[in-house]
């Protein structure tokens, strides 16, 4: 994994978080940047008639009794966390590469990212994005993630650095 090194474990190895209940997870921050506003909201409508929950990295600032904060995990116990969740969800209003939502790829995690910022050129295949502002996207993705079978496609190390490369070469190589 790109920045999520587990020791001597391979992704295969890495086992997912049990938890009591499905779960979501996002990274957490106060940071209006990072709109997890939008998912509490949308996820608040989808626990009308599923009981999940969202974990968030970083603090609870929020004071919702379906958010569970785990603050700074340690790099094994993050990758556990997103291998475990039903999906990632990544609403940030703004993001350069989004190294996230590569990670939650690597670990076989589907993902909901925003449409935002270099989302959309740098975003591995197989992930599905979302506008930002549209919190009813938001819920209707977050419905199908529960009820999928199957997780994202888990491409190997190498795969996801060539893929990498190449969007990168090509997003230099266009004019603008």
């Amino acid at each position: 994994i790109y920045t999520l090194p587990v020791a001597h474990k391979t992704l295969q190895q890495v086992q997912p978080k049990q938890n009591n209940k499905p779960y979501f997870f996002a990274f957490g921050s106060s940071d209006p940047r990072k709109n997890t506003s939008c998912v509490i909201d949308a996820i608040k409508e989808v626990r009308t008639d599923h009981d999940i929950e969202l974990i968030v990295t970083g603090e609870n600032n929020w004071n919702e009794d379906f958010i569970k904060s785990i603050g700074r995990p340690n790099d094994e116990e993050l990758a556990s966390y997103i291998k475990g969740a039903k999906a990632l969800l990544y609403p940030s209003w703004y993001e350069g590469y989004g190294l996230p939502v590569h990670e939650a790829a690597s670990l076989g995690t589907p993902v909901l990212s925003s449409i935002a910022g270099a989302l959309p050129e740098t975003a591995p295949k197989n992930i599905k994005l979302i506008q930002p502002e549209k919190p009813h996207l938001w819920i209707t993705a977050m419905k199908s993630a529960l009820h999928s079978a199957t997780n994202s496609t888990n491409l190997s190390q190498q795969e996801q650095w060539t893929s990498a490369a190449e969007r990168i070469l090509r997003c230099l190589a266009t004019p603008h």
